[in-house]
């Protein structure tokens, strides 16, 4: 079998659909699948990753007369772009075209759906390498503060960025409570004083000693379509808290964290769980135990449909 996959993988520190492409070519490639970025007559699968002609191998329209069957996986929905409605217009569009269609998360395949997509379809949620992401035996003792972390690539606004900051200043205020770290490119480095603790966007295999070192993941992203952050912090054992209207980080934490509407909910969660040992012990081992979702159980769903 040949794929043809319409985006290349990015070297450096980059978002989290680039590391999804990445383990799915890792993956199809150990299963003696040839994969390629251009579109020939030999091709028997198109994976369509992006709709943007700017962004891709290949524009779109080379796709529509081919013989090959088309899946297009959608990762995007503009909602967090001041809800760009011309983003939502162009995916559907692409979509024509597609014979079968994986959405990323439940909260997706339902916004799409308000927007008028009725066809048959499949939701695969995001997933971490756990050969990478995995926990640690860090145990914090009860007396010592909470850690704190997020990661993010993009400095889009509707990442949260106005939580983390009001986060950052309880923290500096309450410091035998609890402690916080952004990790992230230097573009997002500007939305935080001097003073906050900003590491530097790592390279993939390096986030999980840092975030192994950390005992809850708060993600404040708005209309998240999916979310490797969330996946990779709950992968490392961290208890999560993401935010109401997170979109897929609601879909993928479900029944693991919390959901705050505001920073006073957030504060009020720290304080429960420094002062309650057993509950953050409780979580934490919940977390760690339970969630189990892999990258390779991942990919092999999307190898599945691929070869429907």
């Amino acid at each position: 079998m040949k794929i043809a996959i319409n985006k290349k993988i990015v070297k450096g520190p980059w978002g989290g659909g680039n590391q999804i492409l990445r383990m799915l070519v890792n993956y199809f490639q150990s299963n003696d699948i040839d994969i390629t970025y251009s579109l020939s007559e030999d091709v028997d699968v198109i994976l369509m990753m992006d709709v943007r002609d700017g962004s891709c191998c290949f524009p779109i329209s080379s796709i529509r007369n081919h013989k090959a069957k088309v899946v297009h996986r959608i990762n995007d929905t503009g909602a967090h772009r001041e809800n760009d409605q011309k983003r939502t217009k162009l995916i559907l569009e692409a979509n024509s075209i597609a014979d079968e269609t994986i959405f990323i998360s439940e909260w997706v395949k339902g916004f799409y759906e308000k927007n008028g997509f009725s066809k048959k379809s499949f939701v695969i949620d995001n997933a971490a390498n756990r050969d990478l992401f995995k926990p640690s035996s860090r145990i914090r003792k009860e007396v010592e503060p909470l850690s704190i972390v997020t990661h993010h690539w993009s400095d889009n606004p509707s990442k949260g960025y106005d939580i983390y900051k009001s986060i950052d200043n309880f923290c500096k205020e309450n410091s035998k409570l609890a402690n916080f770290k952004f990790i992230g490119r230097e573009c997002c480095h500007k939305h935080f004083s001097s003073s906050c603790d900003k590491i530097r966007a790592k390279p993939y295999k390096e986030i999980p000693k840092y975030l192994n070192n950390t005992d809850l993941y708060i993600s404040a992203s708005l209309f998240e379509a999916g979310g490797c952050h969330i996946v990779e912090g709950m992968a490392c054992g961290l208890i999560p808290i993401v935010r109401k209207g997170g979109g897929g980080t609601e879909d993928y934490s479900e029944g693991f964290g919390f959901v705050f509407n505001d920073v006073n909910e957030i504060f009020n969660i720290i304080h429960s769980l420094h002062k309650d040992y057993s509950l953050y012990r409780k979580m934490k081992m919940k977390v760690e135990s339970e969630y189990t979702y892999t990258s390779n159980e991942m990919c092999k769903k999307y190898l599945d449909i691929i070869r429907l």
